[in-house]
């Protein structure tokens, strides 16, 4: 990983596959902008192939990213008291990723879908006629399509460049980083608490994998007091979402609390637990929508707890994080009023649901 300072109009990223190269630059001709993807195809096929698919824009515009309707990228700054230092480089860089996985997960998603139903899906079924079709069926019929094994390449480089382009900010800053999680953690302002557990065994789903590609997935530590997995999953969800999920990443949460209390008005909350907290975005939420009600976040992951307790002191929101796994719910039973959990119960195997 370098740490070198990289532009808007000249980012590259490269790994032991792949490299990207894109333009931002206005062009002078009529022609588009191109941004090419050279990538070796194959991560799970027997022969490299290579392809260079382009992205298309307007000439006078030559720029990836999202943007609203004012011309503004739609990545939300981070804005309490754990928020990284991040130049006009990093952001510009993160604007690229953003845009990247934009294209990837809408354009080309499409592009491979009208390939499928005009190449693929009359013979598909005409075989298939003696069952119902699944996604292994549809999987097993694209595999070897140019169309899916680029969807494929650029998705995943995309998705690992998502943690690329915060990483560089987290290990250049991880001292201040640490040493102000522990000085809001230690003031609680908000009158939260942090109870951590040494001793819990991490799950195999969990140590085994870095789920979503993240380094160290969420509970990797690097010293005392670590908050590094925390601050990475904060950022990086940032730029993973395209800033779609709010100022402070918690609109489901917020969605969540108040879908909650109009379904079920005059019901008493006064204990909520959100199961698979990882760093509170959508725990804090309950609180502010019931702020009378007792709020509780678990997860497995200590340096997401440590993120999470230090960001909810920050906002100043009162919340209590337990590290405890969500097989393994050490409240007493019918302690509390709600149990819900979101982004979690798709990282879990089916034995574990």
């Amino acid at each position: 990983m370098t740490s070198a300072p990289m532009s808007a109009s000249n980012w590259q990223a490269q790994g032991p596959r792949t490299t990207l190269v894109s333009s931002s630059t206005r062009i002078p001709s009529r022609g588009p902008a191109v941004i090419s993807c050279v990538s070796s195809l194959g991560v799970r096929a027997q022969a490299r192939r290579e392809i260079v698919f382009a992205l298309h824009f307007p000439a006078e515009s030559a720029t990836i990213g999202c943007y609203d309707s004012g011309g503004k990228a739609m990545t939300q700054p981070i804005t309490h008291a754990l928020a990284l230092d991040r130049n006009r480089d990093t952001r510009a860089r993160e604007r690229f990723v953003s845009g990247l996985r934009g294209f990837v997960l809408n354009d080309l998603a499409a592009t491979m879908r009208t390939d499928f139903e005009s190449a693929v899906a009359t013979n598909l079924e005409k075989e298939s006629s003696d069952k119902n079709l699944d996604g292994a069926d549809v999987h097993r019929a694209i595999r070897g399509r140019e169309i899916f094994k680029a969807y494929s390449s650029a998705r995943c480089t995309a998705q690992q460049m998502v943690w690329d382009v915060v990483m560089d900010s987290i290990e250049k800053q991880r001292e201040q980083l640490n040493s102000t999680g522990k000085s809001l953690a230690d003031k609680t302002n908000a009158g939260g608490t942090l109870e951590l557990d040494p001793n819990l065994e991490i799950p195999r789903y969990v140590e085994a994998v870095d789920v979503h590609l993240m380094p160290g997935c969420y509970y990797k530590e690097y010293g005392g007091e670590d908050l590094a997995a925390g601050a990475l999953y904060d950022q990086g969800l940032n730029v993973f979402a395209f800033g779609a999920m709010g100022k402070e990443l918690n609109d489901i949460g917020w969605s969540m609390a108040n879908f909650y209390k109009n379904r079920f008005a005059g019901r008493q909350t006064r204990r909520i637990l959100d199961a698979g907290c990882t760093i509170g975005h959508n725990t804090l939420p309950w609180k502010q929508v019931f702020p009378d009600a007792e709020v509780h976040g678990i997860d497995v992951a200590a340096p997401c707890l440590r993120y999470a307790h230090a960001r909810a002191e920050a906002m100043g929101v009162k919340a209590h994080f337990h590290q405890q796994s969500a097989e393994d719910i050490r409240f007493p039973d019918n302690s509390m009023d709600v149990v819900f959990s979101s982004m979690f119960l798709h990282e879990l195997p089916n034995k574990a649901i």
